[in-house]
């Protein structure tokens, strides 16, 4: 069974200190706020689990995706849009946590899903299909507990970036499972004998934040990498703002993160049904995003794929 993720904590404002501070991203996403109370609060109905849950596209979710227009040429430039697909869908049934098996299965196996989200098939060869027959999946909670960019203040500590300029430092050129490593940044997202690869705990690099900046980071497989700090943190702080949704608790007056957020890390179906990913790659991702106010349920793809040979 999934469990349920932990509840966002906010952590206390950190200072801003341009060009590595940021202010807490949850601050930010107020004028967003959700005017509701809590899911089970505003159910009020028979807590039953449905026998289906059931899906409709919402429209114009893709194209507008990540809502940003300068955002939108840095995900192309890092290679992301290439193969990265985003789309937005409705259901009707009431929905709590411990539902989430059930509707994440229900959604991958949607008909109404599988009509617009089609995969690549193994080597891009042909046209992308439908996930097919889905029989299992596995995926895995996320959290997004972490909300103030203050945690990459470390980064300039550490030296992998120049604190006055935001400037990425560079390092001799190395290889990664097929990613090119020329700079001290993603040196020290991926490679684990790095002295800076401990900036992070394995708890931190788990949380949405720090996977929205590494996919801004490492991009799609023809990237052309950026050589200052800022263009990442505007694109993170884009999508966070973009994939989550907030309210105030109506009792605490406190604002919370309400979007439940998962990995989808591999599917079972037939056995001439595609792969969720062309090829494995650990830098390929799919996140499902649920939002129980709204009932809306969002995913975002990019299976990733060295397009130089």
């Amino acid at each position: 069974m999934i469990e349920p993720e932990p509840e966002a904590q906010q952590p206390p404002p950190a200072a801003t200190d341009p060009p590595i501070q940021g202010s807490p991203l949850v601050q930010e996403l107020q004028a967003a706020t959700e005017t509701s109370t809590s899911v089970a609060d505003a159910a009020q109905s028979v807590d039953q689990l449905p026998d289906t849950f059931t899906f409709n596209h919402i429209s114009g979710a893709a194209e507008d995706f990540p809502g940003d227009g300068e955002t939108k040429e840095l995900l192309a430039k890092w290679g992301v849009s290439e193969l990265m697909q985003y789309h937005s869908f409705r259901f009707d049934q009431f929905y709590q946590p411990h539902m989430s098996d059930q509707l994440l299965l229900d959604f991958v196996k949607d008909p109404e899903v599988q009509k617009v989200w089609r995969v690549p098939p193994k080597g891009l060869r042909g046209a992308p299909q439908p996930l097919g027959a889905v029989s299992r999946i596995r995926t895995q909670p996320v959290p997004s507990s972490l909300t103030s960019f203050s945690i990459f203040d470390r980064l300039s500590k550490a030296g992998v970036v120049r604190e006055e300029t935001g400037s990425i430092v560079k390092c001799f050129d190395n290889y990664i499972q097929d990613m090119q490593i020329q700079d001290k940044l993603r040196e020290c997202l991926l490679d684990e004998d790095s002295e800076n690869y401990t900036l992070f705990t394995d708890e931190e690099r788990d949380e949405l934040l720090l996977r929205l900046f590494q996919h801004c980071v490492l991009g799609g497989g023809m990237c052309q990498y950026e050589d200052e700090i800022q263009p990442y943190f505007k694109a993170t702080k884009v999508l966070y703002k973009k994939l989550l949704a907030v309210r105030k608790h109506e009792e605490t007056g406190k604002i919370e993160v309400v979007t439940r957020v998962f990995s989808l890390r591999s599917i079972k179906a037939g056995k001439t049904d595609p792969a969720l990913f062309p090829s494995r790659s650990p830098y390929s991702f799919c996140y499902l995003f649920v939002n129980p106010v709204k009932r809306t349920l969002s995913v975002w793809y990019m299976p990733w794929i060295s397009l130089l040979g």
